[in-house]
């Protein structure tokens, strides 16, 4: 929903949570790996967003630093990722 209403900040916390669950060790091989496809999934959709709020010429970059205060380590590096790549391919949209 916050991506479809494209809230990017409801968005982030949104994405933060899912790649959040990929921290479980409760599940066998088969389930985290389709944990881990819809955890890709979201990401995905986040960084379609990012990319559509890129184009209209918005820095990311208050984005990117915000995602670096969360405090999990591994949602924090696929946000990150995420984040970073669709900064990278806008850069020159940017001013």
């Amino acid at each position: 929903e916050a991506i479809a209403e494209q809230n990017v900040a409801a968005s982030l916390r949104l994405c933060v949570s899912v790649a959040g669950e990929l921290r479980t060790s409760l599940l066998g091989p088969a389930r985290y790996f389709r944990l881990y496809k819809l955890v890709l999934g979201e990401l995905h959709r986040l960084a379609a967003l990012l990319a559509d709020v890129a184009s209209q010429g918005e820095d990311l970059q208050p984005v990117y630093e915000a995602v670096q205060g969360e405090g999990n380590a591994l949602p924090r590096l696929y946000i990150l990722v995420t984040v970073g790549f669709v900064c990278a391919l806008h850069a020159d949209t940017v001013q």
